[in-house]
């Protein structure tokens, strides 16, 4: 059977399959699922929420994020609260966690600076608010830099807040490693630069350079597609680079369209 391989940790990669399996592509294409970045959540420090000034607002620029945040004790004090998001479907599941004040980005982190700039950093008393950005361990954007660049008056309110961190996957599973070397995955999914990194870097180890070059690779973004040419530059030494289509635009559904539209024409 044809398969076709999401690297998306577990939750997220049986969202993606529900969706993709909806999308009807002209070729059957079986999803294999094996995540190579694992999320694990970080305790969040209650002094965070009790120091001056007050928190305002928050911001996430991934499912991640809310999660993260949605494990804390008395969330629902904080739930009427501004939540930035960086698209749809984060915002979706902030509100599926009881927030009501969802603002959504266009789908970019850096498109989040015109929605957090407009926003009123004062309470009532005309005292400023902190703004809590729940990130993970690598940022593919440094927003609290570019929104300190924007809008000097954020400095200090505008805080880095470390909630999860991604665990790279250092093998691959008996199952996955023999449905490679059968030739039976004919297609990879890579949702974020580091994914990428990782899915090179196991390549390599495993010395998979007939296997990649018969692979079809969809990327979420040309970020992601650039690092993946750099790792398999060093695999296929000289020879073509494998197969490569980017997404029009960095969302599940364009991801899937991207996949349709392949195999489609």
């Amino acid at each position: 059977m044809t398969k076709i391989w999401i690297t998306r940790p577990t939750v997220d990669a049986l969202r993606f399959c529900k969706e993709f399996e909806a999308a009807q592509l002209p070729l059957l294409l079986a999803p294999t699922l094996y995540s190579l970045l694992d999320v694990e959540f970080l305790d969040l420090d209650p002094q965070l929420f009790l120091k001056a000034p007050s928190v305002g607002a928050f911001v996430a620029t991934s499912r991640n994020g809310v999660r993260a945040l949605s494990q804390m004790k008395d969330l629902e004090k904080f739930s009427h609260l501004p939540f930035f998001t960086v698209g749809k479907a984060t915002g979706e599941l902030a509100r599926s966690f009881g927030f009501e004040d969802i603002r959504v980005g266009p789908g970019r982190a850096e498109e989040l600076l015109p929605l957090i700039c407009e926003y009123d950093r004062s309470n009532d008393d005309g005292d400023p608010k902190r703004i809590l950005n729940l990130r993970g361990d690598e940022q593919a954007f440094q927003l609290k830099a570019a929104l300190e660049t924007e809008l000097p008056s954020m400095n200090n309110q505008f805080e880095d807040v470390l909630c999860y961190r991604m665990k790279e996957a250092k093998e691959l599973s008996k199952k996955l490693f023999n449905e490679l070397k059968n030739k039976e995955i004919r297609a990879v999914v890579l949702m974020s630069p580091r994914t990428a990194r990782v899915y090179g870097s196991l390549m390599k180890f495993y010395d998979f350079k007939q296997v990649v070059a018969q692979i079809q690779h969809f990327c979420l973004s040309e970020a992601v597609a650039d690092v993946l040419r750099g790792e398999l530059v060093d695999l296929v030494c000289g020879l073509d680079l494998p197969a490569i289509e980017v997404s029009s635009f960095p969302s599940q559904s364009h991801m899937i369209d991207c996949i349709k539209k392949t195999y489609s024409d």
